[in-house]
């Protein structure tokens, strides 16, 4: 290879890479996964950049970030963040909404950019105790508190302006100003939840008290059978060879006594799995703390031992 060849080969090596680089920033603003950290500014970035691509009229990527604005459909944040008691009617509730959602968010950032609404003030509520209702019951409502998020495109308040409806005059839609609802950080970039579907939380969460399992023993109904019935325990042997060791057994019970959910805490699949398709089966009476309805959770130690010890 003569040094020409080298030098022929090396710039076009160069040229591939930087054409490369520059297909992968075309291909951002035509569809691939926009990321933007967890934070005040990084909420104002992503915005922003919504609101330019708006106002230089860069269709793809403005419905590149447009979509990134929508919850992907494969995120467990609801259930995740409100546990499974009240996260599976909020993604419901979300994808309902979200048939209509992508074109508000496009006709409100594309009013924004017409008025030169281009760099929002951020709102972060993280702290029920210091937010306002209906937010710091949103707050309360979560398994572990996740900040929500809300702008002000024009002045130093949340707003927005309202117009006719192109395909029908007598009704309106929000034509600019803010969305109404929150942003939440969830799989690397902002989403927007709207209001709506946060009003179908209840108004205040359920009390949550721990007992032990001396006490929900007692509070078994009659017609669920014992955790150590002789079919339990037949099955046990029936479906596997001899098994020992100790099994601790999770649970959380709603306001009226049913199992919410169910976890193993200690114990393999092989050994506590027969015990779990037992509890599965067992209804509590309700539990009341000062005369008002209360969640319970407790946790249950079973298994099987030999000699008198756990293995």
């Amino acid at each position: 290879m003569t040094r020409w060849t080298s030098v022929l080969l090396c710039a076009l090596s160069l040229l591939v890479a930087t054409l490369s680089h520059a297909q992968q920033r075309a291909d951002a603003g035509q569809g691939t996964q926009v990321a933007y950290p967890a934070s005040d500014e990084g909420l104002q970035q992503q915005l922003q950049d919504l609101a330019a691509a708006a106002k230089s009229k860069d269709g793809a990527k403005q419905v590149t970030l447009v979509r990134s604005l929508i919850m992907p459909d494969d995120s467990t944040w609801f259930k995740d963040e409100f546990g499974p008691a009240f996260g599976p009617r909020l993604a419901a509730a979300y994808q309902r909404a979200e048939t209509t959602l992508k074109d508000e968010i496009q006709t409100v950032y594309e009013g924004n950019a017409q008025r030169g609404w281009l760099r929002p003030r951020i709102f972060r509520y993280d702290d029920a105790a210091a937010a306002d209702s209906p937010v710091d019951n949103w707050l309360n409502c979560m398994e572990k508190v996740a900040p929500l998020y809300r702008t002000a495109f024009d002045g130093n308040r949340t707003a927005y302006q309202m117009g006719r409806r192109p395909d029908d005059p007598s009704k309106y839609r929000i034509i600019s100003g803010d969305l109404p609802g929150y942003y939440v950080h969830a799989g690397g970039a902002f989403r927007f939840i709207p209001q709506e579907v946060l009003f179908l939380l209840p108004r205040v969460r359920p009390i949550r008290i721990q007992l032990n399992w001396d006490i929900m023993k007692s509070k078994l109904t009659s017609g669920s059978p014992p955790l150590d019935s002789l079919e339990t325990m037949q099955r046990l042997m029936q479906e596997h060879k001899p098994v020992y060791g100790k099994v601790v057994i999770h649970f959380v019970l709603d306001t009226n006594g049913k199992i919410k959910e169910l976890s193993t805490v200690e114990g393999s699949p092989e050994l506590s799995e027969p015990f779990l398709q037992a509890a599965r089966q067992w209804r509590f009476e309700p539990t009341t703390l000062d005369s008002e309805p209360a969640e319970v959770e407790f946790d249950m130690q079973t298994g099987r031992q030999r000699n008198g010890k756990w293995e």
